[in-house]
């Protein structure tokens, strides 16, 4: 039952216990604008209104509204201080105040028609290609101004126009990105393949993972080509794979590295010449999987009935109410079970608990049983527990940071997170039982994992880790960086060995000759110890540093920054950092490269063919990171042109002057939105 602001206002005077103010979950697109607002609710049904946190006044407040009565109320709120307004100025910047609310009324009414007119989802209007556009059409109307004829029928292009410079934008970036691997001496790639439900073709994804010389790390899609070969056995896929690397002069060998989910079909594609890691991500994913679905594993029961009857009637409410359509009468959209999904059950649940209360009007009574077998506090137990397994999949997902050196310390937490308390629901005890085996057991752990952890300042003395982890790690840095120097050594073709002090027993022996005839005080002497072995020494000076590591405004820490910093003081261990820390924890790279391909083929799209929809998704996925080397790169060469240029001059005759001459690349700019007709084949 909705209630008016007067009778809002009189329970919140008389303090009524049924009047609730909560704070909205928040999400990547809330305003912030809610931190300085709460909720009201009364008796578990949300009202229109929302109250300020400072002054407590309550204001009517629809979803229609947006963020204006709330950015309106702040501005005018006397408790708040001129020093606490700073979430009034993220939505209010200086130029934005230049604009007038008519002009931008219109352009309002423009997003609205264009949205209907063109059947295109309102967040188009939030895409860097759309805003792209816009930026290039003002700038073209203030060249433009002048001119009243000008009609816009005659700037845009024709559909057909945009497709082939797809074809053109696409072989000039791909040449740029062919001439970058030149230069790229070790690298690790992701591969997936899946599916497209409205052809049944099958894809094959590949993206490209490298921390250069500066420690930045790189991040391109090669390509997700339609896989072509007569079957899916693994000599097949690697062929398929190696074809593809070869348009980019790369190949597979022992010194680069393979990410790929743990499939026994790319276990043994990726079982030679290559170092294959297993997804992190997968491997934990999958043990949530088995815990809410599986009957037995290896011939062995799951033992979580618990968890699996409260699932089972879960899924069977949400998938009632989506094909009744009575969607529109929660406040949150329910959502599928996807066991292809990372934490997907989370997902499920959590949503489901969030509109549980609201679900009773909604079902039919052929589905009441289900809802009352539901126990709502065992049901937040379960989200609750879940809850940090869904953060280490955000954490292993990360694509714009190294996230290798991660999947130690998130495993062990995550372990020690399924340690059984006496307050626990006995399902929760069960799931707790069964997930912590299966991490110990299934969650394969590669010597990369380790010398990832170890190089990382803040994670080398293994605090979060289980016995035996540290010593392990040492082991591998020390044979490693011995490894390194000796490679030096041999390419320098120096004579000496790595162990310039070696070693052995014939010191002790020579020590044993030295000592004869010596009086016995002199025997008593203490002898002058063995110098340390130059790998030793660095390898102690790293483990027993204290240098101190940035994070950044997210909190998150800058491990390439710290040895960029420190690369001359470590060069050996800097040199191994670079090689592990561009392994990805996950492939999660390559995935989101399925969604992506999903939003380009729809059933409106029936023309785009394979070699198209791999066109636009290397652009989607490339272009802005190449566009920015590009940039990069004319800088260098203009500083450089202008460098020679004053250094000539200074050598020129009084009189003589010399003018550089700069080479400027061709450049194509592309639109990212296209039309239906940009499969065209011309």
């Amino acid at each position: 039952m909705k209630y008016d602001k007067k009778q809002i206002i009189l329970f919140a005077k008389n303090k009524d216990p049924l009047l609730e103010f909560n704070k909205p979950k928040q999400t990547p697109k809330s305003s912030p604008f809610w931190s300085s607002f709460c909720q009201v609710s009364f008796n578990k049904i949300k009202q229109d209104f929302i109250r300020c946190d400072k002054c407590e006044t309550i204001l009517i407040h629809k979803s229609i509204h947006g963020t204006k009565v709330m950015s309106n109320h702040i501005k005018a709120c006397k408790q708040v201080k001129e020093s606490n307004t700073n979430v009034c100025a993220l939505s209010k910047n200086s130029n934005s105040t230049q604009i007038s609310s008519q002009v931008k009324k219109l352009i309002t009414e423009a997003c609205v028609e264009f949205a209907s007119l063109d059947n295109r989802p309102f967040e188009t209007v939030k895409g860097v290609g759309f805003l792209g556009l816009m930026e290039k059409i003002f700038f073209a109307g203030q060249q433009l101004s002048r001119f009243s004829n000008i009609q816009m029928n005659d700037l845009l292009p024709n559909p057909t126009t945009v497709s082939r410079n797809v074809d053109q934008a696409y072989v000039l970036r791909k040449e740029q990105l062919i001439k970058w691997c030149e230069s790229i001496d070790n690298y690790c790639i992701t591969v997936d393949f899946w599916c497209e439900g409205h052809t049944g073709i099958h894809f094959g994804g590949v993206s490209l993972h490298h921390i250069d010389q500066n420690d930045h790390l790189h991040v391109f899609v090669l390509g997700c080509y339609p896989y072509d070969e007569d079957d899916q056995k693994s000599p097949n896929i690697r062929a398929f794979i190696e074809r593809i690397l070869s348009e980019y002069g790369l190949k597979l060998d022992n010194n680069n590295y393979v990410m790929s989910d743990n499939e026994n079909k790319m276990k043994s594609t990726f079982g030679y010449n290559c170092k294959r890691i297993g997804c992190s991500s997968h491997y934990l994913n999958k043990q949530l999987e088995h815990a809410f679905t599986s009957q037995t594993i290896d011939k062995k029961p799951v033992d979580c009935i618990e968890v699996q009857e409260l699932f089972r009637h879960v899924k069977t409410l949400v998938t009632h109410v989506r094909r009744c359509h009575k969607q529109l009468k929660l406040s949150r959209k329910l959502q599928m079970y996807s066991d292809t999904r990372f934490n997907g059950a989370f997902y499920m649940l959590n949503v489901f608990l969030s509109v549980f209360d609201e679900l009773f009007p909604v079902i039919n009574n052929t589905h009441l049983q289900d809802y009352v077998s539901i126990d709502k506090d065992f049901l937040q137990q379960i989200c609750d527990f879940l809850t940090p397994f869904d953060e280490a999949f955000r954490q292993l997902s990360e694509t714009k940071q190294p996230t290798l050196h991660r999947v130690i310390p998130l495993r062990q937490y995550l372990i020690n997170h399924c340690e059984i308390e006496s307050k626990d629901h006995d399902g929760i005890k069960k799931l707790k039982r069964f997930l912590r085996q299966r991490m110990e057991n299934s969650w394969v752990l590669d010597d990369e994992h380790y010398l990832a952890t170890i190089v990382h300042p803040k994670l080398k003395h293994f605090q979060m880790a289980a016995p035996g982890d540290k010593e392990k790690a040492i082991r591998l840095l020390k044979s490693l960086v011995q490894n390194e120097i000796a490679c030096q050594m041999s390419t320098s073709s120096s004579i000496h060995s790595i162990n310039q002090y070696p070693m052995n027993n014939s010191s002790c022996s020579n020590h044993s000759k030295s000592l004869e005839g010596k009086s016995l005080l002199a025997r008593c002497f203490d002898q002058v110890s063995e110098p340390m072995p130059l790998y030793l020494h660095e390898c102690e000076e790293y483990l027993n540093s204290t240098t101190t590591m940035n994070e950044n405004e997210n909190g998150d820490d800058e491990v390439l920054e710290y040895w960029a910093q420190h690369r001359h003081r470590f060069p050996n261990i800097h040199t191994i950092a670079r090689k592990v820390l561009a392994i990805p924890a996950s492939n999660t790279e390559v995935e989101r490269l399925f969604s992506c391909s999903k939003m380009s083929v729809t059933d409106t799209r029936t023309r785009l063919d394979t070699e198209k929809l791999n066109k636009l998704i290397f652009l989607r996925k490339n272009l802005h990171s190449l566009k920015m080397s590009d940039a990069k790169e004319d800088g260098r060469q203009k500083r450089k042109s202008t460098n020679q240029y004053e250094s000539d001059s200074e050598s020129e005759h009084e009189g003589e002057q010399l003018t550089p001459s700069i080479s400027k690349k061709r450049r194509i700019e592309i639109n990212n939105g296209l039309s239906d007709q940009d499969g065209l084949n011309e």
